[in-house]
């Protein structure tokens, strides 16, 4: 497993040396296989949202970092596929948010924190659960098959970290 930063955004994904990329690789794929492929890759990730159970989950003032860097253990530990197609890619993009002593360069930036106890249940549900007491919400990325958690005041189609327009605002470009 690897935790990285990308781009300011957290990624949890797997080793490459632990996947077998001889039979699931869609880089060797052309067209309508590599389209299929892509739809059975997106439908098995749907499955273990459903399927894989987490918990129990006990969280006391932890950042959003350490809540998902637990979250990817419990649900690759949990998942009973083989290894190399066990658990769930997590992506937590998270803006910079600064307070005013980091305006004036002598703070540190502000980290989302989450204070909170659930029992055993769905990973779905715990995603719902986590973004909601957060102010985040997640979506499965098609191109990369990987669950995606960002604030709700960001794009999360475009991959802007822009605040979405205003529908009202005349300037905004928003129709």
């Amino acid at each position: 497993m690897i935790s990285r930063v990308i781009d300011g955004a957290l990624d949890w994904s797997f080793l490459s040396e632990e996947i077998d990329s001889s039979d699931d690789d869609q880089s060797n794929r052309k067209g309508e296989d590599a389209l299929d492929w892509r739809k059975g890759a997106m439908l098995e990730v749907k499955e273990k949202l459903n399927e894989i159970k987490v918990g129990p989950l006990d969280f006391q003032d932890s950042t959003l970092g350490e809540v998902f860097g637990s979250l990817f253990h419990q649900v690759r530990a949990r998942d009973s596929r083989p290894p190399a197609r066990s658990g769930v890619g997590f992506i937590l993009s998270k803006p910079r948010v600064v307070d005013e002593e980091d305006a004036l360069g002598g703070g540190r930036a502000q980290e989302d924190r989450l204070t909170m106890k659930v029992g055993k249940t769905g990973l779905c549900d715990a995603l719902d659960l986590i973004c909601e007491a957060s102010a985040y919400r997640w979506e499965i990325d098609p191109e990369v098959l990987k669950v995606v958690i960002q604030p709700k005041a960001t794009r999360m189609e475009t991959g802007s970290n822009l605040p979405e327009a205003d529908p009202n605002d005349p300037f905004s470009g928003a129709r």
